[in-house]
């Protein structure tokens, strides 16, 4: 069992309130949606199961199904949770499936627990600590010891309880069992809370969450908050309480978990009624009961019940205080719990005092003082037999360490004497291989020699090849543009060309001059990254407003062309990209779009948000591409050089850089395309990352 702590507002005990087990098939912890999908499936596999033509109830998958739906309606339906463990447990003491009997003892064990018969409820848990002993079964043991100790806890014994726990968490941590040590951790946190050691509870806590370290068990830290919130009330660091406790309820929320959020509202309203502040304290008192509604837990109620009546006391209604504080003590009474009856006693008390009724207050301080004086008298024996305990187990432990080291002392001295001859033995078989391991030596070195000629001879024919491409691009994709316009300025100079046939060539000029532009900043972009000086720089960028920009810049050619281009890009699309890198990509690909697009075509670029990244895709209604080519227009070290419908030539090399790029950025670059059908170039790119959580 996972313990949860609960006390009433100003009074000098507390009293473990409300419990909940913790283990891998028997109690809930997981959110209530996925509570009742188990259930369901649990229903559903019994159903087909004894559906079968074949059925036969003896069969051992029947009575896990039963014990394990049992378990899963421990608080929500205790009858339930009886009447299938005992139907579980008749069939298996029937066919001494020892297994069945023990799961069902735990069970049933459990049941008595949370409906106040403690003797019962550590008899049944000790049956399934003898099956489990006698099966070594260590997964039963663990469980049974948990509820064990839990029992002893709502007895006040807490030696025994020390006791059972320190076994508990001895046995998880031989068999590994880490999900069970943080939480018999936890628990024996409680133990030291209970006799007021709170340093050492808290110690034990941490201990537990330190073992979810790597995890990520958001209900169990939830629950660490919950204890913690609650030390820091008992010592009256109220700040540090609700920092812990509001720390809770959010975990809780989260995970759906009901039962341990009806105690975190509890607690947060008994931090503001040791405030005083009454009001407050009734919110969260009144969230807290809004949840009670849904689960079935006794002892958690009477705190709560409690709780309320004080506040009311506290802001004098007198009534309703009545109405809460009578309804805290017959649930009290009914379970025969004294902490909680002494804890009612004083609330009664002080109303029947601040109403005047003087019998009755004298009836309940009575009650009250009695119940006190013995529980402290009984609180300080077991505080010391509890020190006791744990003093012969540290000196247990400490003889063990010095016993295991005296062992280990003597297991040295021998391995010191098989190490000596080990080590003879060693040298002489290093003198023996000496010459061979130096041979092996070498041939590795010359492997390696090898291997680093090879990379730079590889290296040298990609920077080779990075050249030649250089000067291939220079020599075709350049040199003519640039010709061109030196020779009509030199005919322009000679006096063969006139000024108004010269003006005439400005718009040839002109479109040279932005292919030259256009390709230098290809080549520039292309070569940074080929010799490895570029660094992709992300940041949050605006993707619309990179689109539009290009627009603007290639309207004209657009309109020369007669070609209508739609941006369809919403507001605000935002990416995590280099938007330099980013503005090349779609400069290229909207220029290709215009340039292999006939007049009167259609040019239009659109994003799709997906989960983590946007769907880009710039679509014309050009000529398209047949497979061949769409194999080739990737790849960089291909010379393929295409014209446009206007003989717009192309140097090949824009796609692959485009594709460089993307990858760069954490995306994905590709092509649909047919010959006559147009063509649409898909890319991806990762969304904005968010910098920002909501706290709570």
């Amino acid at each position: 069992m996972f313990l949860k702590r609960s006390v009433p507002g100003k009074l000098p005990f507390k009293v473990i309130g409300r419990t909940l087990v913790f283990f891998s098939m028997i109690w809930q912890t997981g959110t209530l949606y996925g509570q009742l999908q188990e259930q369901d499936s649990l229903k559903k596999e019994l159903r087909a199961l004894t559906d079968r033509e074949n059925f036969d109830p003896r069969d051992t998958l029947y009575i896990n199904l039963l014990n394990a739906l049992g378990s899963k309606l421990g608080f929500t339906n205790s009858d339930s949770l009886l009447l299938l463990s005992n139907r579980a447990l008749t069939i298996s003491e029937r066919m001494n499936y020892r297994n069945g009997m023990a799961r069902s003892y735990i069970n049933i064990g459990f049941y008595h627990l949370n409906t106040g018969d403690i003797d019962k409820g550590i008899e049944f848990n000790n049956n399934a600590i003898e099956i489990a002993e006698a099966t070594h079964s260590i997964d039963i043991k663990l469980k049974a010891l948990n509820n064990l100790g839990v029992a002893y806890l709502y007895k006040d014994d807490y030696a025994n309880a020390f006791a059972t726990y320190t076994k508990a968490i001895d046995l998880a941590g031989i068999a590994g069992r880490k999900a069970e040590l943080k939480n018999y951790k936890m628990n024996l946190g409680v133990v030291y809370s209970e006799i007021n050691d709170h340093e050492l509870a808290m110690k034990s806590y941490r201990e537990g969450l330190d073992l979810c370290e790597g995890e990520t068990d958001l209900f169990f830290s939830g629950k660490v908050y919950a204890n913690i919130g609650f030390e820091y009330m008992s010592v009256k660091k109220y700040d540090l309480a609700l920092e812990n406790i509001n720390e809770a309820i959010d975990i809780f929320t989260k995970v759906e978990n009901l039962d341990w959020l009806a105690y975190a509202y509890e607690t947060k309203g008994r931090i503001n009624l040791h405030q005083n502040r009454y009001l407050t304290a009734l919110y969260w008192y009144d969230k807290s009961e809004l949840l009670h509604s849904k689960i079935e837990d006794n002892r958690g109620k009477i705190d709560l019940l409690n709780g309320k009546a004080q506040a009311h006391l506290g802001l004098h209604n007198y009534g309703l205080a009545q109405k809460y504080a009578d309804e805290a003590m017959k649930k009290a009474e009914k379970i025969q719990s004294q902490i909680a009856i002494q804890n009612c006693s004083e609330t009664l008390y002080k109303l029947a005092k601040a109403t005047g009724d003087g019998n009755t207050a004298l009836k309940y301080h009575e009650t009250y003082t009695s119940i006190k004086d013995t529980l402290i008298k009984n609180k300080n024996s077991k505080i010391i037999a509890v020190h006791k305990i744990r003093m012969n187990y540290e000196m247990e432990k400490d003889k063990l360490i010095s016993d295991n080291n005296r062992a280990l002392a003597k297991q040295k001295n021998y391995i010191y004497l098989s190490s000596a001859a080990l080590i003879i033995f060693i040298l002489l078989s290093i003198v023996a291989f000496n010459g061979r391991k130096a041979s092996k030596r070498m041939t590795k070195r010359l492997q390696l020699q090898k291997r680093i000629l090879l990379n730079r001879e590889t290296e040298l024919k990609e920077i080779n090849g990075t050249k030649d491409k250089l000067f291939s691009i220079i020599g075709h994709d350049l040199r003519g543009p640039i010709g061109a316009i030196q020779s009509l300025l030199k005919l322009f100079k000679d006096g063969d060309l006139e000024r108004e046939e010269l003006w005439g060539f400005i718009p040839k000029i002109r479109n040279d001059i932005d292919h030259i532009s256009f390709t230098l900043n290809n080549l520039l972009s292309w070569g940074q990254t080929q010799m490895k000086g570029d660094v992709t720089k992300p940041s949050l960028v605006s993707l619309e407003g990179i689109v539009q920009d290009n627009l603007n810049l290639l309207h004209e050619i657009a309109e020369t062309k007669s070609i209508k281009m739609i941006n369809k890009l919403a507001f605000q699309t935002l990416i995590w990209s280099d938007g330099d890198q980013i503005d090349i990509v779609v400069r290229n690909l909207l220029s290709n779009a215009l340039k292999f697009t006939p007049e009167n075509g259609m040019v239009i670029i659109d994003a799709e948000e997906k989960t983590t990244y946007w769907l880009i895709s710039v679509r014309d209604s050009g000529v398209g591409m047949d497979l061949e080519t769409q194999e080739k227009i990737f790849n960089p070290n291909s010379t393929l050089t295409t014209y446009g419908t206007n003989n717009e030539k192309g140097t090949g090399l824009g796609l692959s850089l485009c594709k460089e790029m993307i990858e760069k950025n954490n995306g994905t670059l590709w092509v649909e395309s047919a010959p006559r059908k147009g063509s649409c170039f898909y890319f991806t790119l990762p969304k904005t990352k968010n910098r920002y959580k909501n706290v709570g």
